[in-house]
């Protein structure tokens, strides 16, 4: 059946709730996680020469560790769930923490108060129960493996689905596969599909937006490394020459000076998924520019060692905190970016080679320290 476009009015959880349309239960209790410092690289950059993530992922240690917020899963009677962004309508709302990260041509545009769904959709099923693991950027490696997948960790055995993207990304195809429960329950949710759940389940965001990463994600970890033998390379140089955005120019530098200190170069996204889920469950010394490819995090051992690289612009440290949940040593080197207006993931940037050497060659990120 075709399911015209039409105005929504974007509803609260809050609001569902007071509605009765939204039922709460704690999935997670809230805890805390270790604070780790910086312990190798650059550990001052108290001069205020770099800029902060703008959507407010600044490092500031806390006595007692990071408070990690509880996850609490929802219960929606009567939903239907749009794409593979799995954006919720119930009736006439529509769920707002579900149009995260969804952006046009998806969705057309908001009206006091009110969304407007621009393509017509149809629907592919109807489904009694179904557990919702689905995100609004779902292209993106990191969004659709800690902010989608991410929420099966907290999800109880049982035997209805989950639902899963699919747009035509082959992680989307691999990951699911190196976790048996889901290869039982798993069903994708592609472009222009919705469904019909009489129950939906969905889970508030295990990462905190980049600032609290709970050790429930580490189940999930667990479940796809146990499924991809750890490789032995346990030096790794994560390289982003093939990424068009935020550009390191003398990365072919940075490369030649990693591997002459023994450091295996990779690209993340010529590789499978297991391939990425073992080097990363076999790496001991990481060195990597900021990037998606990094919520490979997840699939490392406990005292692994990190030296993400920045550009001065955009120093996000949402790896720095899920290094502190999986329990990944935490280190970084600073470069700066080129001259330029618009937004900063086009910007070129490169990187001090000296400061760089200093970083690889700093006792603490030794594999004996």
């Amino acid at each position: 059946m075709a399911l015209a476009p039409r105005f929504y009015q974007v509803a609260s959880l809050a609001a569902l709730t007071e509605r009765g349309l939204a039922r709460a239960e704690v999935a997670a209790p809230g805890q805390s996680v270790a604070d780790l410092p910086l312990g190798f690289g650059q550990t001052d950059l108290a001069d205020g020469s770099i800029d902060q993530h703008p959507g407010g992922v600044g490092w500031r240690p806390l006595p007692g560790g990071i408070p990690i917020s509880p996850a609490v899963r929802y219960t929606f009677n009567d939903a239907t769930v749009h794409g593979p962004e799995g954006v919720v309508t119930l009736g006439r709302y529509v769920v707002e923490p579900t149009l995260d990260h969804v952006w046009p041509p998806w969705a057309g545009a908001w009206r006091d108060g009110a969304l407007w769904l621009v393509n017509a959709q149809f629907t592919a099923g109807r489904f009694a129960e179904a557990e919702h693991l689905l995100h609004g950027n779902c292209r993106n490696y990191y969004h659709w493996l800690l902010d989608g997948l991410g929420r099966w960790s907290v999800c109880p055995a049982a035997r209805f689905a989950c639902l899963l993207p699919w747009s035509g990304e082959a992680f989307q195809r691999a990951g699911p596969a190196l976790v048996p429960d889901l290869v039982a329950r798993g069903l994708t949710l592609g472009p222009g599909q919705a469904i019909e759940v009489r129950r939906l389940h969905w889970t508030t965001s295990l990462t905190g937006f980049g600032t609290q990463f709970h050790p429930a994600l580490r189940r999930l970890g667990e479940a796809m490394r146990s499924s991809a033998p750890a490789a032995d390379r346990p030096a790794l140089y994560i390289c982003r020459d093939d990424a068009s955005n935020r550009p390191l120019r003398n990365e072919a530098e940075v490369m030649r000076l990693c591997a002459d200190r023994g450091f295996h170069v990779v690209r993340l996204a010529k590789l499978p998924l297991t391939d990425q889920v073992a080097l990363f469950a076999g790496a001991r010394r990481i060195v990597a520019p900021h990037g998606a490819g990094l919520g490979n995090l997840l699939f490392c051992q406990p005292g692994t060692k990190l030296l993400e690289l920045h550009m001065d612009r955009y120093v996000n440290w949402c790896f720095r905190r899920l290094a502190a949940t999986m329990e990944v040593r935490y280190g970084c080197v600073i470069g700066r970016a080129e001259p330029g207006e618009g937004s900063v993931h086009d910007r070129a940037w490169s990187l001090d080679l000296d400061r760089l050497a200093a970083a690889l060659d700093d006792p603490g990120f030794g594999l004996d320290a």
